[in-house]
């Protein structure tokens, strides 16, 4: 637990780091003094302007057009001054929605890291990353192997008496029956007959005898022969092949041989199938 709160602070500082020098930067903008600046200077020129007209030094054609030429002037800066400032206020709406998004980002781990104290199991990390804990860690998984390793101990018991005194045809079934639960259907059929032997051919235990034998692939090779119209026309081959891989119809692979022998009954060899060979049903189950 300590060490993802190690990693969940680590994450937090990472993420600090990144985002500090947004936050505290220094927001730019344009100084409203410039405009005043700009207003003085006009009227500076406006009043040298009105002082020559005034000692005649410029006739009044061309103080007209100087002090028109000074107020366009002016009207040009008031106006790249707007602009300016509006695009000043559009960068603080901008650095503004920025700032708030790095503040949500940087929530996003204190928010996970609370959820899953209040939420999650953080003792599943211990557990991963020591194996020797999670038994401890995980209880019913730890009670469930107990369980099966008692079960089997009972059993193995069990079967030490009967063997010991192998004329007890109640324990031979209580001991059958129970290998048929746990799956171990070898230590099964040998329980069975051992009851067989005891009580004869009565029809419950030849039903019970009859149910404990488990197929093992690896002792077995089924071997099929079929004529090339059979394979491909006889629905049951389909069938079979569509079971092959469901439990309790596998083999673990069959030999399949096919006769070339051209021999339909009710057919021609060019009629016998659609695909190039007799055996192109199988190819649809590889």
């Amino acid at each position: 637990m300590i060490g993802f709160l190690i990693l969940s602070l680590a994450l937090v500082a990472m993420v600090f780091w990144l985002i500090a020098p947004a936050l505290l930067g220094k927001r730019s903008s344009v100084s409203t003094d410039q405009r005043q600046q700009n207003i003085l200077i006009a009227k500076e020129r406006l009043a040298e302007l009105e002082t020559q007209y005034q000692q005649n030094e410029i006739s009044e054609a061309e103080y007209s057009v100087a002090k028109t030429e000074i107020e366009f002037a002016l009207l040009e800066d008031t106006k790249q001054d707007d602009a300016e400032l509006a695009d000043s206020n559009r960068a603080a709406g901008s650095k503004l929605i920025q700032r708030v998004t790095y503040l949500v980002l940087s929530a996003i781990p204190f928010a996970a890291l609370l959820l899953y104290q209040l939420w999650g199991t953080p003792d599943a990390i211990i557990a991963m990353t020591n194996p020797a804990t999670a038994n401890s860690q995980n209880p019913h998984q730890a009670q469930g192997a107990s369980h099966d390793g008692d079960i089997n101990k009972m059993l193995a018991s069990l079967e030490a008496k009967l063997t010991e005194n192998p004329n007890n045809p109640n324990g031979w079934y209580t001991l059958g029956r129970s290998y048929m639960v746990q799956k171990q259907y070898d230590k099964a059929l040998n329980a069975f007959q051992q009851l067989h032997k005891l009580v004869g051919d009565d029809p419950n235990v030849l039903v019970v005898l009859a149910d404990a034998p488990h197929f093992d692939p690896r002792r077995t090779l089924p071997i099929l022969i079929h004529g090339d119209a059979a394979f491909p026309g006889q629905g049951v081959v389909g069938e079979t092949l569509n079971f092959s891989r469901l439990p309790g119809y596998e083999t673990g692979g069959t030999i399949h041989i096919i006769s070339n022998n051209q021999l339909g009954f009710t057919t021609v060899a060019e009629d016998l199938h659609s695909t190039l060979y007799a055996s192109g049903l199988a190819r649809g189950f590889k």
